[in-house]
């Protein structure tokens, strides 16, 4: 019997942010985001069992058709939603030829829930193996997973401090410092294991360019990644990580539209490809 598994996650966040700013003077300024995350994943996984026997001279192969199949799916759309908070000041020289930034991002933890659906094929329970043998057949189960069975499933975003020189003898050349205080995380946590896969990120470094409608930068992040496996039942704990280097390119373009709504998009090529899209109100 050999079984192969795969898992396809597909995770759309939204985030709506609640700005409020002023000025303490005509170059320092402080402000506040509130941030409501909503996030929601629709998750299919899937397991091919082959399997093949042979009793007494007689072989039997199952998978060959939906009649014996050994195929196991499981489907599900989930969602969280949670609050996060920004604070920062900003400090800028005369005639805004240069500046100074430096804000803190504290992130939430978002937990899953929503229902899951499996279809699995199983051996008859009725059946000896005798019977089951010579017959040949699976009995399809179709079940939506209760409270108790389902895994508890969270995403741990990073809170982090950022510091942001700006220089702007045209387009403005602006370099970041960022700080993060907590890795990010995805759980999966079920009865008998619980399994985390981490991005931990110490340090960051980037050098960006923003024109007047585009925005082009790249820098290095410095990091761990890994995976930790739980077991409950050995009470065993397996950790996988690496250290290395995360290398940064970032581009996008700005387009306003009238003279208090503006749309950013950023696309971020390395390390992973993501489009971003922003609508700013400026009242």
């Amino acid at each position: 019997m050999r079984a192969d598994a795969s898992l396809d996650l597909q995770i759309n966040n939204v985030v709506t942010s609640f700005v409020l700013g002023r000025k303490l003077s005509p170059q320092w300024g402080i402000g506040v985001s509130i941030d409501h995350y909503e996030s929601r994943i629709k998750a299919y996984g899937g397991a091919n069992i082959n399997a093949i026997a042979t009793l007494s001279g007689d072989t039997l192969e199952y998978n060959t058709d939906e009649t014996n199949s050994l195929r196991q799916t499981l489907y599900s759309e989930l969602t969280a939603s949670n609050w996060g908070l920004r604070f920062g000041t900003t400090f800028q020289l005369p005639a805004e030829k240069a500046s100074f930034e430096l804000d803190f991002n504290v992130m939430p933890r978002l937990e899953y829930s929503g229902p899951m659906e499996a279809v699995y094929h199983k051996l008859p329970d009725n059946d000896t193996i005798m019977e089951n043998f010579l017959y040949g057949y699976t009995e399809t189960i179709k079940e939506t997973l209760s409270d108790a069975d389902k895994p508890r499933i969270e995403m741990r975003l990073p809170s982090s401090m950022r510091a942001t020189l700006s220089w702007k003898p045209g387009a403005v050349i602006t370099f970041n410092y960022t700080r993060y205080f907590s890795p990010f995380s995805f759980i999966v946590d079920t009865k008998d294991k619980r399994y985390e896969v981490f991005l931990e990120m110490m340090d960051a470094f980037r050098l960006g360019f923003n024109f007047q409608w585009f925005q082009i930068g790249g820098g290095i992040i410095l990091a761990r990644e890994g995976m930790i496996t739980e077991d409950k039942e050995l009470n065993e704990v397996k950790t996988e990580d690496a250290w290395y280097p995360v290398p940064v390119f970032s581009t996008g373009f700005i387009i306003p539209i009238g003279d208090y709504v503006r749309t950013e998009w950023v696309l971020l090529a390395v390390p992973a490809p993501v489009l971003k899209a922003a609508v700013t109100f400026v009242f």
